[in-house]
């Protein structure tokens, strides 16, 4: 299979992982992939952005190495895997579990605050923003609910007409920390996540294929930039059945 040279519009390490998922998504998983001199050289990327794009697929259990024989694809089961030791959007998240991303329910609104949500921004005066309500298919099949806020203090325009951009430009694909990066010069640079297991209410239900009288899983995120703001409050709701969640995790030494 030929391989196409990366654009320079993302990453470089997330357009290599997503051209080493489309090269493996029929792979032999008997045979070794080709090497990170062979990747480097068709991408015309260095071995280094390859080595980390492949560290990813390694830390999200798509790929394994075998030392001195190379790296091989693991057989997949259904489940879409992501590592939680990186922020990835939903959107790379499940093409790199090699199926399809797309959006079903997309709403963009401008809201007044209730309490939780002010007290989650640490700032009384913000009290109000927009809300985002995204359902994400992978391969046309609802996977994950997700509900995302966003102050005004964020966002550089007013609020009705930052609402109509970010519903515009995640209908053409975008996400929602492409849009903050690129139209609102907003750069996600870490989060803390909660996860637990909750009851979905009954619009979830509607949503998506859950099993009524049994939990799914809830990430409760809070997404800062560099120096500490908090640009993102999101809750996004996964069925356990088809998210598997990967945590790296070291001894203390």
């Amino acid at each position: 299979m030929k391989l196409s040279r990366i654009p320079t519009r993302k990453p470089l390490y997330q357009a290599v992982q997503e051209e080493i998922v489309t090269l493996i998504r029929d792979w032999d998983n008997e045979r070794p992939i080709p090497s990170e001199a062979s990747l480097s050289e068709q991408l015309g990327v260095s071995r280094s952005t390859v080595r980390e794009a492949l560290q990813r697929l390694e830390n999200a259990d798509i790929v394994y190495k075998r030392h001195g024989v190379g790296t091989f694809v693991r057989k997949q089961s259904n489940a879409i895997a992501t590592s939680m030791n990186y922020l990835h959007g939903v959107e790379s998240i499940i093409r790199g579990s090699g199926k399809e991303p797309s959006l079903g329910r997309h709403e963009v609104t401008v809201v007044t605050f209730d309490e939780h949500v002010r007290s989650v921004f640490g700032d009384q005066v913000v009290t109000r923003g927009i809300r985002i309500v995204r359902v994400y298919c992978a391969d046309d099949i609802p996977t994950l609910y997700a509900v995302s806020y966003i102050p005004e203090t964020v966002l550089l325009s007013e609020l009705d007409a930052a609402a109509q951009e970010v519903y515009q430009l995640g209908q053409a694909g975008e996400s929602l920390f492409s849009i903050l990066a690129g139209r609102f010069d907003a750069l996600v640079d870490y989060a803390v996540t909660r996860i637990r297991a909750v009851m979905p209410s009954q619009e979830v239900l509607s949503e998506l294929d859950f099993a009524e009288n049994e939990p799914c899983i809830e990430l409760n995120q809070i997404h800062h930039d560099r120096d500490g703001r908090v640009l993102i409050y999101s809750e996004d709701l996964l069925d356990p059945e088809v998210f598997e969640l990967i945590v790296l995790r070291k001894s203390i030494k």
